[in-house]
């Protein structure tokens, strides 16, 4: 997925605190001034204080204007009460910015399923990570979620209809895709795991990325666009859905 939006800093935060846990701190080469005033902006480099050994001096950014594209701060979620409260906020920051009632309702549902689905079943030490974006001139809202935890394809090797069968990753995303992962919420909204979180991308004509272990699926709806198995290992889940506005 492409690095500035909400899906590539939340994927880029679960990958440095994997690396982090082992091998300390990591050194780490900045992109371009803009895009790191983007990750300041972010406050990306907040999370990861004393972990990272940047190549250059940035503090001079505290003193930069905000960029003008409405990113959300990076929000990390470890618990049922973080679901509730960074959900709310994030959909009432959609609604400041002019975003319809139907849309903030389904990424309300897409939020709230996949940092329902990233507690419960995760087992990720440093919570799920989630960040929002509402791209007005291309007429889009991206909303994502990620987590540092065991991955779906681990997760999902359990189920009945995946033993003794030789799924790669990218066919045991897809199984979890077509099952309902049980969650122990009665919360209006919540509760449906990943089946819920693509209907509700399909009710609101959206895509969806799901990158987990070694594979990667996209869907549209319930339907799989493209699916893949890729080189590097993603030690987790990252999710990152994209609804048109209007």
């Amino acid at each position: 997925m492409g690095f500035v939006t909400p899906g590539g800093f939340v994927g880029l935060a679960c990958i440095l605190e994997e690396w982090t846990s082992k091998y300390g701190v990591v050194p780490v080469v900045l992109p371009n001034e803009d895009v790191t005033a983007y990750m300041h902006r972010m406050d990306f480099f907040d999370y990861f204080k004393d972990r990272l050994r940047l190549d250059r001096d940035i503090s001079h950014l505290q003193f930069r204007g905000r960029h003008r594209a409405s990113l959300s701060e990076l929000r990390t979620v470890r618990d049922d009460d973080d679901v509730t409260e960074v959900t709310k906020q994030f959909c009432g920051t959609l609604s400041d910015r002019g975003v319809p009632k139907e849309k903030v309702r389904r990424c309300f549902a897409v939020i709230s399923e996949t940092l329902d689905h990233a507690v419960d079943h995760a087992r990720s030490a440093c919570g799920a990570y989630t960040a929002i974006q509402p791209w007005p001139s291309l007429n889009k809202v991206a909303v994502a979620v990620s987590d540092a935890g065991v991955g779906i394809p681990r997760t999902i090797s359990a189920h009945p209809d995946a033993r003794g069968v030789a799924f790669e990753d990218h066919e045991l995303i897809t199984l979890a895709a077509n099952h309902l992962v049980s969650s122990r919420h009665d919360e209006e909204g919540r509760g449906g795991g990943l089946t819920s979180a693509l209907q509700n991308v399909r009710s609101g004509s959206g895509s969806m990325v799901i990158w987990s272990g070694r594979g990667w699926v996209e869907f549209a709806g319930m339907g799989i666009i493209t699916a893949s198995e890729l080189a590097p290992t993603f030690a987790g889940t990252c999710a990152e859905a994209v609804f048109p506005i209007s």
